[in-house]
């Protein structure tokens, strides 16, 4: 489900006045078919995933912001108003297309340490590939710094769903094979899964509901609002069927819901607790937010924390949360950047609380990461046949009409 502009505006409020780009939504950001292959310029992130339906806040100076904007609103449709978007490291090979939605002038507060630049607020569309990852391919650059790549559009496949008399008249294939195949099956269980790890996310979990006609987009919608940190995310926006995004998501929110606490990726020190991540406005408890510098950060809202340090006094140039100032945290045992603490200075939007914590979803790792890092792991493992719940087998059979299709051989384990 996409967010709107509006809402995606009012959340990145301190980027300063932005207006709306002709054509901005009209569609012409999503209608690439899948299989096209074509050269994007390519926008590249560090410790930050965005999945279609997002909308994500970028700053860049002005003479780099205009000929990008120059290049992309030029463009012939449907290419007009897009470029891509990567989280960019060694192995990454799949990223996003984003449309272009506003653009304006950042707030300058405080003189040349308050900013300056060109903001640019974008929305995720699709997934691509990088097709060809030579060196003389990633060097080369467009006139606005940006690296020129050759992409292919990916699309999921159909989701699947193993009608019930296969599960049933299988006499060597026990039950719980099937089920890492059923996307519908496993859709249901994010679901309860979700609102187990998150029960005061109502507004959420509403919205999930919503979503439950397709996978696809609710695989998305609960990737991009997990605490996990950037490998993880992209792992889910490489998964090739929506499959596979689901048992991941399954096996990792069983994994949060087993020992409820988020550790610092550095030290594997305990910093806080899954039942503490709270919304903190409309869009969600989770959300990519930039800097003066044009630095991404994507963090998650905490209530409670320990074993954090401050640095430095409150500021409140640049907040991301109007009427709170900033001050940054750092774990207190390996002394690493873990996020800010917001404290309140005066009457804004949102919940009127005295602090709470913004830590990044990239300085966190789950309990089990310490023991599992540099291992590829098994995503079937044991969630299939340990969270799906017994009174499934005895609902009625659904009608499956075309959803009905042949499971072997569509997921990309990996």
């Amino acid at each position: 489900m996409e967010a709107s502009v509006g809402e995606a505006s009012h959340r990145h409020a301190y980027l300063g006045q932005t207006g709306d780009v002709d054509g901005a939504g009209s569609g012409n950001g999503s209608c690439l078919q899948a299989g096209t292959r074509t050269e994007l310029s390519i926008y590249p992130m560090q410790r930050t995933v965005i999945f279609p339906g997002e909308c994500c806040p970028l700053i860049m100076p002005s003479d780099r912001a205009r000929l990008l904007m120059e290049s992309v609103l030029n463009a012939p449709n449907p290419y007009k108003r897009l470029f891509g978007m990567l989280h960019f490291n060694l192995s990454s090979r799949v990223g996003c297309t984003v449309e272009l939605l506003q653009v304006g002038d950042v707030n300058a507060e405080g003189g040349e340490d308050g900013g300056g630049g060109t903001s640019i607020l974008v929305r995720a569309h699709q997934r691509f590939e990088i097709r060809d990852i030579s060196l003389d391919s990633m060097i080369r650059v467009d006139r606005s710094g940006l690296l020129r790549c050759g992409v292919t559009i990916l699309e999921d496949e159909p989701p699947n769903r193993i009608p019930r008399h296969v599960r049933e008249s299988s006499s060597f294939w026990a039950k719980d094979f099937y089920r890492p195949f059923d996307a519908w099956r496993m859709l249901r269980e994010v679901e309860r899964l979700y609102a187990d790890l998150f029960p005061d996310h109502g507004g959420e979990n509403a919205e999930l509901s919503l979503l439950m006609d397709d996978p696809v987009q609710f695989s998305f919608f609960v990737a991009a609002r997990l605490p996990l940190n950037a490998n993880k995310q992209q792992r889910l926006l490489e998964a090739r069927h929506c499959s596979l995004r689901l048992l991941r998501e399954m096996k990792w929110m069983t994994q949060m819901l087993e020992r409820k606490q988020l550790n610092c990726c550095w030290c594997h020190r305990r910093v806080a607790t899954s039942s503490d991540i709270f919304k903190m406005n409309r869009e969600g408890a989770t959300g990519v937010f930039v800097n003066n510098h044009g630095a991404l950060h994507d963090i998650v809202t905490i209530h409670e924390v320990q074993g954090v340090d401050l640095q430095g006094g409150p500021e409140t140039a640049h907040s991301w949360f109007p009427g709170y100032a900033w001050t940054i945290a750092v774990c207190d045992h390996c002394g690493n950047h873990l996020g800010w603490r917001f404290t309140r200075c005066s009457q804004g939007g949102g919940p009127q609380l005295e602090c709470f914590w913004g830590l990044r979803r990239d300085a966190l790792a789950l309990p089990n990461d310490e023991k599992n890092e540099g291992e590829g792991g098994n995503d079937y493992g044991d969630v299939a046949s340990s969270t799906y719940s017994d009174e499934e087998e005895t609902t009625e059979e659904e009608d499956v009409g075309e959803r009905e299709i042949d499971s072997f051989g569509v997921m990309d384990v990996d």
